[in-house]
């Protein structure tokens, strides 16, 4: 597995890459401070991945969000997975864990 950092000081986050990202909540365990992740995939990538993924967060308030396929739909989607995101976020919690796949 590499990690790729995204510096943006107080809101830096990882990028983890490799094979056995889906093996384990162990992977990604150190990335989660809440109780909340959202898990944003892709059309063609989540019938393979989301229920074994969703699966591995039993334990947490996991919800996903499946994007069209396409780079042109990926950043026309982006609005709409902030207000998703707020949507459920209600609570107002704040520290979801975002996975990205696909």
């Amino acid at each position: 597995m590499h990690t790729e950092i995204v510096n943006l000081k107080e809101n830096s986050y990882p990028i983890l890459i490799g094979e056995g990202l889906t093996n384990s909540p162990d992977v990604v365990a150190d990335y989660i401070v809440g109780n909340d992740v959202l898990i944003v995939t892709n059309e063609v990538v989540a019938p393979l991945y989301l229920e074994k993924i969703t699966k591995l967060f039993d334990d947490k308030n996991c919800l996903s969000y499946v994007l069209a396929d396409g780079e042109n739909k990926k950043t026309q989607t982006v609005h709409k997975i902030i207000d998703f995101y707020w949507v459920q976020d209600s609570a107002g919690t704040q520290h979801w864990c975002l996975l990205v796949e696909g």
